[in-house]
């Protein structure tokens, strides 16, 4: 027979084992336990995006905390915005969701092929989307409650600190090349720039002329773009350039930059071929923030201002929930 004090111990570590058996929480956060299989699917989902990246995930002790701290932020953001009764619902997170992926891939359906091609996970995206609009619904909730707006006048006054800042141009543009007529051989100068005849730059020049007349007429940029510009890394994106122009721009030719800075409103495009040292191009504006309509510049200012000061609101709310937040963390687990 078992003594009574043998039987007591016994039973006393069998629970100690039991409790450390069952504690599979990374972190517990007000406490909500974040488990390790969260840990294990964030993880497996981040070393996935670092591969299509063509990068490899750091697996250190230290990134592997850092995930943690990821998760902990999660768990407090999803716990503030229940508290402030904005934690989105599943129909609001995949109206977002949709909308995300259509901003980034053209389509949603493209977005979720992109995710497949990867092997990566949906739902972990969904997720992350949704702390996303977490966040979002948070900081209007914030500034709501802070009354919180940027007047045109403070507006004015940012614009003129620094009147260059808000002069921008977002561009498209055809490249129509010259090229060696009857397969001759072209000289070179300068940094190897090729060297054309002057009825090499002419038939350029008129074949851009002809493009225009087309665009006057009605033709897509986007398409004539993708059949005839030769700027190849532009052309299949309808010639769209990822940049957003200053007037003291130095990436792109004088001529190119003079040219876009002319066209004040979207939708317009240059009436005349705009030569450079490439070629010969036809610009079109997708976006402008003009002195010639200060109503949309002082407008943009006011929004840029008021969502900075929103993601300042965010930082010290979630500051604050954190310092008052009981959080234990138990980064031996996932070592």
């Amino acid at each position: 027979m078992i003594k009574k004090t043998t039987a007591v111990v016994l039973l006393l570590l069998l629970a100690f084992f039991a409790a450390a058996c069952g504690n599979n929480s990374v972190a517990e956060v007000n406490g909500e336990g974040i488990t390790v299989a969260e840990f294990n699917d964030y993880w497996d989902n981040l070393k996935g995006i670092y591969e299509a990246n063509n990068e490899t995930l750091e697996d250190s002790a230290e990134m592997k905390e850092t995930v943690v701290n990821q998760l902990v932020y999660y768990r407090l953001l999803k716990q503030a915005a229940k508290a402030k009764d904005c934690w989105p619902t599943e129909e609001e997170t995949q109206t977002y969701f949709e909308e995300q992926l259509a901003a980034l891939y053209g389509t949603y359906d493209e977005g979720l092929a992109e995710i497949e091609t990867y092997r990566l996970d949906q739902n972990f995206f969904f997720n992350q989307y949704r702390y996303m609009l977490a966040e979002e619904n948070i900081k209007d909730t914030l500034a709501a409650e802070e009354d919180l707006t940027v007047s045109i006048d403070a507006a004015q006054e940012i614009y003129d600190a620094d009147p260059v800042s808000y002069n921008t141009r977002v561009v498209s543009h055809i490249l129509i090349k010259p090229y060696a007529a009857d397969d001759r051989e072209v000289d070179t100068e300068g940094e190897g720039d090729p060297v054309y005849t002057d009825k090499e730059w002419q038939t350029a020049k008129e074949r851009a002329e002809k493009i225009i007349k087309d665009l006057d007429s009605g033709a897509s940029f986007v398409a004539m773009a993708v059949k005839y510009s030769d700027d190849t890394t532009t052309a299949a994106a309808g010639g769209k350039i990822d940049l957003t122009l200053t007037e003291d721009n130095t990436e792109l030719e004088a001529s190119f930059v003079s040219a876009a800075f002319s066209l004040d409103e979207a939708g317009e495009y240059t009436k005349a071929p705009v030569k450079t040292s490439y070629g010969y191009h036809i610009i079109y504006c997708d976006e402008a923030l003009s002195p010639a309509h200060m109503d949309e510049v002082l407008a943009f200012i006011s929004e840029e201002q008021r969502n900075t000061e929103k993601q300042s609101l965010l930082t010290t709310y979630m500051e604050a929930q954190k310092q008052a937040a009981d959080i234990a963390y138990h980064y031996d687990l996932v070592q």
